[in-house]
């Protein structure tokens, strides 16, 4: 039947493994351990055996299970006889032929292992028939374990393969634990090379894809359905070749496009289709990424990653875009506020004194940094006009916040109305604002503003209060009144003459209490 199959169909991928006949005496044992499994099975034993006492029950029950298990293993072997990986025993299965296992693939002639489990047997022919059709296929279970390859272990590989990617040398350290599952995947694959020692990156797949896309005429994009195409030689599962084209993708420094658009992130391993595409990256020239390197740390507070590339670039500029979304508006309304009180603080719009000017220039920075593709914004912050240094520049943007909120709170209107106080408080006034001015027209790195702003206030408040308050008239001196005493001791018929002396000093001193006290001895 397998031959007019055959002739039939012609050559198919098809194997047919094809047992020997049972025996009637295995057969007979075959049916038997049938009916012991069923009885022995749910609660079908204790159905059938209520007529039976429960110790009856227990040793039949005992008994049955023996001779199943004993059948079982008796079969086992039969088994292994009647589809050729036993020595065939006639008392067992027939004798006929040897021939057990027939391809479609008349290319194919596979051959049953000697001595192997029906498991192993299975697992040798199945390896056989993927040997046959895809001959470079790479071997993913080198020690014949039967593990399945797991999503997580996909991603370790491409997370390596991404750090190894930007290394200077392409060499990255792994964790010990990790080593069994990138030597079972990333070698054979080759993405790379590890021992017991680091990962080393390979650029197969990046010579082997342009190569190709260069035979095939394909300039530009690289198209997923492509480079499916290019790997279906090797019978890959999709999410390992799914695996490698992420890998190229990093390797070869090109970013992922559906559509049109760039997709950043790139998709996750299962997320991979087959209308995406693979375009080259522009990058900046290396003058350009040192320069915006330095000023990404010195100005955002942003380090950028140590290696140039079309995939480091984007997430250079996916950090900056996000810093400036973050200060853009408080940078905005700093300007706003220093234009606004530029007479109070003697700042100079034009050409604008430091402080100012530095705001200016931030404003301008950070919105070019909201627009253009990647590389248009690590160029921006490249050619951007600081005048004063990185730090300062810095320094200005990411104290705006504070800065703008302190001054939307400061007492501009006692600051305001010093100059129109009287001449006599000028002299003083003019420390004031001179102390504050020379703090604002200095840039925010060299001269914080807010606790000048709080000190003008506080002498600004003191000294409106001392100039409104009201003059007080001149207090007349007060004369003590001129104070007298005596004490006179007369006889009854000498009264007068102390009376007399008493008339004379209340005439001279009209104004004077006078205190009289008497008495008698």
């Amino acid at each position: 039947r397998v031959n007019e199959l055959h002739e039939r169909l012609g050559d198919q991928r098809v194997l047919c493994w094809i047992p020997e006949f049972l025996s009637d005496e295995r057969f007979a044992g075959l049916r038997r351990l049938v009916k012991l499994d069923f009885l022995l099975s749910g609660n079908r034993f204790d159905e059938n055996a209520a007529h039976l006492g429960h110790d009856d029950r227990q040793v039949a029950r005992s008994l049955i299970r023996s001779q199943r298990d004993q059948l079982t293993n008796t079969m086992r072997e039969v088994l292994k006889q009647a589809y050729g990986v036993a020595r065939k025993d006639p008392a067992n299965v027939a004798t006929e032929y040897d021939q057990h296992v027939l391809s479609l693939d008349v290319g194919l002639d596979p051959k049953l292992p000697v001595g192997a489990s029906l498991a192993e047997a299975f697992t040798h022919l199945a390896t056989s028939m993927w040997d046959h059709t895809h001959p470079k296929h790479p071997d993913l279970d080198p020690g014949r374990t039967g593990k399945e390859v797991r999503a997580r272990d996909l991603d370790l590989v491409l997370a390596v393969v991404t750090q190894a990617a930007v290394a200077p040398d392409g060499r990255v350290e792994t964790e010990k634990l990790d080593r069994p599952t990138l030597r079972r995947i990333a070698n054979p694959l080759r993405l790379g090379h590890i021992d017991e020692g680091p990962f080393v990156l390979s650029r197969h797949w990046q010579q082997e894809f342009e190569q190709r896309a260069a035979r095939e005429g394909i300039a530009g994009d690289l198209p997923v359905s492509a480079l499916h195409s290019w790997l279906s030689s090797l019978g890959l599962d999709l999410q390992v070749a799914n695996l490698v084209i992420a890998c190229y993708a990093i390797i070869a420094d090109r970013t992922w496009v559906r559509y049109g658009g760039t997709l950043n992130p790139p998709p996750a391993l299962k997320e991979i289709k087959a209308d995406m595409a693979l375009r080259a990256q522009r990058v900046p020239d290396d003058r350009t990424w040192a320069l915006a390197a330095d000023r990404a740390a010195a100005v955002c507070g942003i380090a950028a990653p140590p290696v140039k590339a079309g995939r480091t670039t984007a997430e250079l500029a996916r950090r900056l875009r996000e810093f400036a979304r973050e200060h853009s508006d408080h940078a905005r309304a700093l300007v706003t506020q220093l234009e606004r009180h530029a007479g109070v603080l003697g700042l100079d719009t034009a050409p604008p004194s430091a402080r100012l000017g530095t705001a200016r220039r931030a404003v301008d920075l950070l919105d070019s940094l909201l627009s253009g593709d990647d590389l248009a914004v690590v160029e921006s912050l490249a050619e951007a006009d600081l005048s004063a240094s990185a730090q300062a520049m810095g320094s200005a943007i990411t104290s705006a916040k504070s800065l703008v909120e302190t001054m939307r709170a400061a007492d501009w209107h006692s600051l305001g109305n010093l100059p129109s106080l009287a001449d006599e408080w000028q002299a003083q006034t003019a420390d004031i604002l001179g102390s504050l001015r020379a703090v604002a027209v200095e840039d925010e790195l060299t001269s914080a503003l807010a606790p000048a702003l709080d000190t003008a206030r506080d002498a600004a408040r003191e000294l409106i209060r001392q100039a409104l308050r009201p003059a007080q008239p001149p207090e007349t001196p007060q004369v003590p009144p001129r104070t007298a005493h005596g004490a006179r001791r007369v006889a009854a018929a000498g009264i007068d003459a102390a009376l007399d002396e008493l008339r004379v000093f209340a005439e001279t001193h009209p104004d004077t209490t006078i205190v009289v006290e008497w008495r008698t001895e």
